[in-house]
């Protein structure tokens, strides 16, 4: 019995232990828990901050190949646009891309990634998906020097569409077109598109210039200054269409005619390029 009854009294003893003892074990292991706790959450935290870099990344390449993929489809409707825009009296077409501008208050020039072995030539008219974009006005082999039609240089035999009254249309040197010589009496309106009147046989007839923006009676002449908004996107397209129209052989054999008839951009591009080759070749 007395083994019986200490048995139970150590039994109850252990108990007693155990209870009082439960919260003192809970504190003392309290901090290896949070310990182990914050190792985990740590831990996590890394996954998930790897996980979320790795999402980013590819939300990176999957936004710059969207960019891109726009982009194509952006280049495709010009392409398209431009093919709808080729004139049926053209020969032959081909499409250039920009590779540089110069735009300054003297002049209203591109390049362009076609030259004469591609067969481009001296006035030669340039397209964009809107209309009249300028000519050519030097080549190299592979490149050639487009002036826009807001250049001072340029000039165009245009027509209203709505009447047939036909004028010439300079550059400004900015962003529009003035029609020259336009009598007070003419029935010139506010919104009158113009077109190329194909005068002179550089620009095919019917193919967009611009629309009368203001006109301004010019005191004592008897004449108005009509502004022409150019339908071209002359700041913005970045495709535009070179044309061979069908008298375009026509204009190749008359190329001494042309160099007197060319505005005075072409003739001094045409000096330095012959002092350029001069120069090559006394170096050589």
């Amino acid at each position: 019995m007395l083994l019986d009854y200490n048995h139970l009294y150590v039994a109850g003893l252990r108990k007693t232990l155990v209870i009082f003892m439960s919260p003192i074990r809970y504190i003392v292991n309290w901090p290896f828990l949070l310990i182990n706790q914050v190792e985990k959450t740590f831990a996590e935290k890394q996954v998930l901050s790897d996980k979320n870099a790795q999402l980013q990344a590819r939300l990176l390449i999957v936004t710059a190949r969207l960019q891109k993929f726009k982009a194509l489809e952006k280049e495709n409707k010009q392409l398209r646009a431009l093919l709808e825009t080729m004139p049926a009296t053209a020969l032959k077409v081909k499409v250039a891309e920009l590779m540089a501008v110069a735009l300054t208050p003297i002049a209203k020039q591109v390049l362009v990634n076609k030259g004469t072995k591609q067969g481009t030539y001296i006035a030669q008219p340039v397209l964009d998906a809107n209309g009249i974009f300028g000519q050519i006005i030097q080549m190299t082999p592979s490149i050639s020097r487009v002036m826009l039609i807001t250049d001072r240089n340029s000039s165009i035999p245009v027509q209203d569409e709505r009447n047939g009254l036909r004028g010439v249309a300079m550059g400004d040197g900015n962003n529009s077109l003035i029609l020259i010589d336009i009598p007070t009496t003419a029935d010139v309106r506010i919104g009158d598109d113009f077109v190329t009147s194909g005068l002179a046989g550089h620009f095919p007839a019917g193919f967009p210039v611009g629309k009368v923006k203001s006109m301004t009676s010019i005191t004592g002449q008897g004449l108005n200054k009509v502004e022409l908004m150019p339908f071209a996107q002359l700041n913005s397209s970045r495709l535009v269409l070179l044309i061979w129209p069908q008298n375009y052989k026509t204009i190749l054999s008359q190329n001494k005619v042309l160099s007197e008839f060319a505005h005075p951009s072409i003739k001094k591009l045409n000096k330095e390029a012959k002092h350029s080759t001069k120069v090559k070749q006394n170096a050589s």
